[in-house]
């Protein structure tokens, strides 16, 4: 998949999906990306959405789901705790602030993720 700007309508609905918990924001390759203690949380990628989940959840998810799948980055890695949606799917479920929850209480249970210190030349 070659880059892409994120979809301002998409990236202005999951801006206000992520003001229910307490996520720091900046963007990370372009794209608008929220973490908390220092782990990214879910992020624009294209005209997708990614989501932290554990495994059971991110089964889970993608068995009920046919539009979720494991996130594949830029460079066709996978990122193991990642899943990625279409836009559409947002319209489509109420249900989906609870995939939101599930990814939070997921990332609060990771140890906090200290800022890379940058070597001086």
């Amino acid at each position: 998949m070659a880059w892409t700007k994120a979809p301002a309508d998409m990236t202005d609905w999951l801006t206000t999906q992520m003001e229910h918990y307490p996520l720091q924001y900046r963007p990370m390759f372009g794209y608008p990306t929220w973490f908390y203690n220092g782990n990214m949380f879910s992020s624009v990628h294209g005209e997708n959405i990614m989501l932290r989940l554990k495994p059971a959840d991110q089964a889970a998810m993608m068995e009920a789901f046919d539009e979720v799948q494991p996130f594949v980055a830029l460079n066709g890695k996978a990122m193991k705790d990642y899943v990625m949606f279409s836009a559409d799917l947002f319209s489509e479920t109420p249900e989906l602030q609870k995939w939101f929850d599930k990814g939070f209480e997921h990332v609060k249970s990771l140890p906090v993720k200290e800022p890379k210190v940058k070597k001086s030349k």
